[in-house]
């Protein structure tokens, strides 16, 4: 699983500024990301005054009530109560948030929709498990109530805060050692602007500590393709780990986990390196393992929970039914008005049109949750990179006649597309593959764009470079070699 290595190529011959040169002084790309970084911290810190003691307003607070309603049963008859499967309709907390508004009838019962083939005595909301997601996340919130209790719900968000702060930073690390502190720079400020970058780092359900192991995953891709030196025998079973701790807390992050080595991998190769094949398998193997794992473990909660391996397999396929558009996918009053007729059963095609609608409308708006404009300036600055050899740019000065061109050229043999596709690829791969998921989770998995945004920062950032070329009329010129 050793990575073969061949030294990276310089800088293109016809790069009118020479080899790509650094961007800032060191001491300057060092004081910037330390900046970024406390800046990053200053703001979780606000966010975190600003949610308060209440659930999240822009981290899934209808997922929090559910973990923390299930926390308390926990705490109350144990971990391994009811095989160890969450009952987030426990109690009275949070009326009217979460699954409450809808699993719980008139008479105070679950509806016998939400629990076809379960035991008698989970009519009780009391008694209800929810079998659709691993019960990670129940887990944590139970165990950090055991020392600090539930009702200090800022103290709860302490955990996952400090977890994604530590990923960032070692995140950026990776960045700083393998591209240099003034494009490590770059990027972490690109990431800072983002705004899906900040807004689940406190949250209390999963989303806030997948994404901070996805950091940790990436940083160790980074350090193994760009520093093998650096790489260590431990770095293998860490990646059976993430592999298994992101199954424990979700299912839909399951393409980004165990496929996101590809994109880097073709990157690695764009650039003139020559990892081996070998170790692609095993870096996509080893977390698609502990992916794996993990849910067979959670098949076996359910399965002790109703009785046997039969009923267990009828609750999945009957979630599984559900996902890939075959029961019922919700569709928006207003587009339902638009098209005017019955959409109760959009199917596998329908569900995929309505979230590629829905993930194509988050990357439009500009002023969207998740990316804002960013995502789109991201395309926009990588499509030349991609489309030619090399692109110009020369802004004179009027005053001094100085004539400064920033030129886009990437730094390697063969091109970066494929990676960029790869990253495409990746990025939507839940939605093609469980599209009625998407329409309902849109506001979840249209975060795995990440990894696109990721890679169209990585390609811009190895291939600009900004020098002084001679004066001229005073303007502005481009110009590009395909």
């Amino acid at each position: 699983m050793k990575e073969e290595r061949q030294p990276a190529p310089s800088a293109r011959q016809d790069n009118a500024l020479g080899p790509h040169k650094a961007l800032m002084k060191e001491t300057t790309g060092r004081r910037l990301l330390m900046a970024i970084f406390s800046f990053l911290v200053l703001l979780q810190l606000a966010y975190l005054a600003w949610i308060g003691n209440g659930l999240g307003k822009l981290s899934d607070g209808f997922s929090e009530a559910n973990a923390l309603r299930a926390a308390q049963a926990y705490l109350k008859d144990g971990l391994a109560s009811h095989h160890g499967l969450p009952r987030q309709l426990y109690g009275n907390r949070f009326p009217g948030q979460g699954m409450v508004k809808d699993h719980i009838d008139t008479n105070g019962l679950v509806p016998l929709q939400f629990r076809q083939g379960f035991p008698p005595d989970q009519a009780n909301p009391d008694n209800w498990v929810y079998t659709h997601y691993p019960p990670g996340p129940d887990y944590l919130c139970a165990i950090m109530g055991r020392f600090v209790g539930l009702n200090r719900l800022w103290l709860l968000r302490l955990l996952p805060l400090s977890l994604g702060l530590l990923a960032a930073a070692v995140f950026f690390r990776a960045l700083t050692r393998s591209f240099g502190v003034d494009r490590a720079a770059l990027i972490a400020a690109a990431c800072l602007v983002l705004p899906m970058f900040n807004t689940y780092m406190p949250g209390l359900h999963y989303q806030g500590y997948s994404f901070a192991l996805l950091l940790l995953q990436m940083s160790c891709l980074i350090q193994m393709l760009w520093q093998p030196g650096r790489a260590r025998l431990w770095s293998w079973p860490l990646f059976f780990a993430f592999g298994f701790l992101q199954g424990w807390l979700s299912f839909d992050q399951f393409f980004v986990v165990c496929l996101i080595s590809l994109p880097f991998w073709l990157m690695r190769r764009a650039e003139g390196s020559q990892p081996s094949v070998r170790w692609l398998f095993w870096a996509c193997a080893l977390p698609s393992a502990g992916f794996a794992l993990a849910h067979i473990l959670h098949f076996l909660q359910v399965a002790a929970e109703f009785g046997g391996i039969h009923p267990a397999f009828e609750e999945f396929r009957r979630t599984a039914a559900e996902r890939t558009g075959q029961s019922n996918p919700v569709l928006p009053q207003t587009l339902q008005a638009l098209l005017g007729r019955d959409t109760s059963q959009l199917g596998y095609f329908g569900s995929l049109a309505l979230g590629g609608y829905y993930y194509l409308r988050e990357v439009l708006i500009l002023r969207g949750l998740h990316f804002g404009p960013f995502m789109f300036l991201a395309l926009v600055a990588a499509l030349p990179v991609v489309t030619f050899r090399t692109t110009r740019v020369a802004v004179i000065t009027w005053r001094k006649q100085r004539r400064i061109a920033c030129l886009l050229a990437w730094p390697g043999p063969k091109r970066a597309l494929p990676a960029v596709g790869a990253a495409l690829l990746v990025s939507l791969a839940w939605w093609l593959v469980m599209p009625a998921h998407v329409v309902g989770n849109s506001h979840i998995t249209v975060r795995h764009l990440f990894v696109l945004y990721f890679f169209l920062l990585l390609t811009v950032v190895r291939s600009i470079s900004v020098g002084e070329a001679p004066s001229a009329d005073s303007g502005t010129v481009a110009a590009s070699k395909p």
